[in-house]
């Protein structure tokens, strides 16, 4: 008798805390958690939850169907440099540099003429990273995130190591960076697997768009 009181006990005292985290899960649902915008240097900007639900199932349509020149990257399971940029995701990308980099200056555009020519598309497997690199191109770049979280380094103008900073970037994210740190390196050394929201449109893996200016024919947006 004695036995089975404690197992009854027991067991209204896990119901008791699962109705408690069920409440709380209810009060505090993890899709409205405050991000806020992170600075991580006065040219530099991470924008968390800019994408809607729509815009990023459209820009995984999109990523897979523009046509564009295939670039060989380590660690990127598919990578595509496209020039044709549709108007809808100029639209997203001036919106970011607005809220990311509002103040132009002889060296960076105004947001709302800025025209992206150059999408570099790039596509990771679950797990995959991006090595660190130095991008081409003018002007600020515009990083649209899509799928598993990933890990992105912004690091220092002279070499691919030390000192650098690190950001979470999650699916509808953005990141946004021009005047001083445009020359800075990038890379994703590490990514996520399993975090992709189930309603972004991908099912596994994450999907990069980098938007910038190409100054002279036949450069790329990345190495």
């Amino acid at each position: 008798m004695g036995g089975t009181a404690t197992i009854q006990a027991g067991t209204i005292r896990v119901a008791s805390t699962r109705a408690a985290s069920v409440q709380a899960e209810a009060l505090f649902p993890v899709d409205v958690v405050d991000r806020p915008i992170r600075r991580l240097g006065p040219d530099a900007t991470h924008l968390p939850d800019l994408l809607t639900l729509e815009q990023q199932r459209r820009l995984v349509a999109g990523a897979r169907s523009w046509a564009g020149q295939q670039i060989t990257a380590r660690g990127a399971t598919l990578r595509r440099h496209v020039t044709e940029v549709p108007d809808w995701v100029i639209d997203i990308a001036r919106g970011a540099l607005r809220r990311g980099l509002p103040s132009s200056t002889e060296s960076e555009p105004d947001p709302d003429e800025w025209t992206p020519d150059s999408a570099l598309v790039t596509h990771l497997a679950p797990g995959a990273a991006l090595r660190v690199h130095r991008p081409k191109g003018t002007g600020p770049v515009v990083i649209l995130s899509i799928g598993d979280s990933g890990e992105f380094r912004l690091g220092n103008t002279q070499t691919p190591t030390r000192p650098y900073r690190t950001v979470l970037l999650e699916s509808g994210d953005a990141f946004v960076y021009g005047g001083v740190a445009r020359s800075s390196f990038i890379g994703m050394p590490r990514t996520r697997p399993g975090t992709a929201p189930d309603w972004c449109g991908l099912t596994e893996g994450r999907i990069d768009i980098a938007l910038t200016t190409i100054s002279r024919a036949g450069d790329r947006a990345a190495d």
